[in-house]
């Protein structure tokens, strides 16, 4: 679905891609610094609420709902994240068993144990894969919102409410992706409401820009150890870390994306395939230095980071060279482009 790139929206977007392959370079069962733990904690405790949040803009300033029909739509969106998630998933199926012995989990070729890594996104093949067909669900669900907002403006307060109480809800099944929708729709719903906001950002100044985005980041690192060591709710915590972390670093990309214009070729753009390809590329290199090669973790962290962003990075290059002049660009697609 073809929008109107937000410059500061694709910084964000890519930020957050930064962030799940950071959570991903931690060893399996070599031992590390708690400190290291705590950065792990306090980004999962926001990258994925704020991934989902710039989903809901971007549902909004795309105006999918008058562009398309819902089945039209359906369709786009199901290529776009279920394709990946159910290609990727065979693919994968074999390598993963062969490997158990190696691996953090393990896959048996029993009936109901495949069909569950297809059917709970949560035991999925690749791990990051559990963000794919929840946030496609969300996606339809915002779909038939945005239309409601087009004839009742006042839908979307009912609807946020709605959503923050489905937050503290206890889990109900992992089957079809069903707590994960619950507990994230609020982030979707919220960005929703928040879109036209964004064409507005641009008359911060700088100095106010890079002020207040430092001041609200760091305050999202205060509460979160604040919550933290007071062992409040993780709902709680993600709430209130998430939207003060969404402020500040919107804020403090802003003077960022100005200065820097996006380019068609920017890894920038590339956010959403290199997020699909970071997992299995990581976890090659992982296997490589953990299991084999038995190397301490500060061996093993900064190259299985940058495995999950240049390797993808270059598959991606590699692609777009092989089907340039190609009019079904087929590899494009399996990857998220």
């Amino acid at each position: 679905m073809k929008t109107k790139r937000i410059p500061v929206l694709t910084w964000l977007q890519f930020l957050c891609c930064i962030f799940v392959i950071y959570g991903h370079c931690f060893p399996f069962t070599v031992p590390y610094p708690k400190t290291l733990e705590m950065t792990k904690l306090f980004v999962y405790s926001f990258h994925m609420p704020v991934f989902v949040f710039c989903s809901g803009v971007l549902l909004v300033l795309s105006d999918a709902d008058r562009k398309y029909t819902f089945p039209a739509y359906l369709k786009r969106r199901a290529l776009r994240l279920l394709l990946p998630y159910f290609v990727f998933s065979l693919i994968g199926i074999v390598p993963k068993v062969l490997l158990s012995s190696v691996l953090n989990d393990s896959l048996r070729f029993e009936f109901l144990q495949i069909v569950r890594a297809f059917l709970v996104p949560r035991e999925s093949i690749w791990g990051h894969f559990w963000f794919l067909p929840m946030i496609f669900v969300c996606g339809l669900i915002g779909y038939w919102l945005q239309k409601a907002v087009r004839r009742w403006r006042w839908v979307l307060l009912p609807a946020i409410i709605v959503c923050a109480c489905g937050i503290f809800l206890p889990n109900l099944t992992d089957w079809f992706a069903i707590n994960d929708i619950v507990h994230y729709m609020l982030y979707f719903v919220v960005g929703m409401s928040a879109a036209s906001l964004f064409t507005s950002l641009d008359k911060i100044p700088e100095k106010t820009s890079y002020l207040f985005g430092g001041l609200f980041s760091l305050l999202g690192v205060a509460v979160f150890l604040l919550l933290y060591y007071c062992h409040a709710g993780n709902a709680l915590r993600t709430i209130i870390v998430t939207f003060l972390m969404l402020i500040g670093l919107l804020l403090l990309l802003l003077p960022i994306s100005r200065k820097h214009p996006l380019k068609s070729d920017s890894v920038l753009f590339r956010s959403y395939s290199i997020f699909i390809l970071s997992w299995p590329c990581q976890l090659a290199v992982e296997v490589i230095l953990e299991r084999v090669l038995h190397l301490p973790y500060w061996c093993i962290m900064p190259p299985v980071f940058l495995s999950g962003v240049l390797v993808p990075y270059l598959i991606i290059k590699l692609i777009d060279r092989i089907e340039k002049n190609r009019k079904h660009k087929i590899l494009t697609r399996l990857i998220g482009g």
